[in-house]
């Protein structure tokens, strides 16, 4: 047992489903948002029917009155509400330095890419890739973004 890691975070891992275009219609509604299928299909363009992603979205743009075009163009910064998330995701990475080379090597391509089982399991438990089969593309342009200026950085 990691000596780090505290011993009640013991359970059952769930996956959530991708959400599709009306949950996210319904949420955005749910948020006091007027949104329309255009900026469902905006938001979902970014982040796809990642959950989490969707409601840090749906509940930033409810509580600080901005609109999707402005969270999409901050979605990156320093300043985004994703950045917490997205700095996570690089320290997750970055204490696997195996998977940085291969993460890397999908986030820079524009097909999906073959991977190696172990990798592909790993990749994929983390959150940051789709796998169909032995191939793998990023889960979401939001990821794609982030890390291609992270790893060019």
């Amino acid at each position: 047992m990691d000596i780090a890691s505290s011993p009640f975070n013991i359970g059952y891992s769930v996956r959530l489903p991708e959400f599709y275009a009306e949950q996210v219609l319904d949420l955005s509604r749910r948020h006091g948002l007027n949104w329309q299928n255009k900026e469902v299909e905006q938001l979902m363009q970014m982040v796809g029917g990642h959950p989490y992603l969707i409601r840090v979205a749906l509940y930033h743009i409810a509580q600080n009155g901005i609109s999707i075009n402005q969270l999409i163009e901050e979605a990156t910064e320093a300043y985004s509400p994703y950045i917490d998330h997205l700095q996570r995701l690089v320290w997750i990475l970055q204490k696997s330095p195996n998977l940085i080379d291969v993460f890397k090597k999908i986030v820079m391509a524009n097909e999906p890419v073959k991977l190696e089982p172990q990798k592909a399991f790993q990749l994929s438990g983390i959150g940051l890739i789709h796998l169909q089969h032995d191939k793998a593309t990023v889960r979401c342009q939001l990821y794609r973004d982030y890390f291609r200026n992270y790893f060019d950085t």
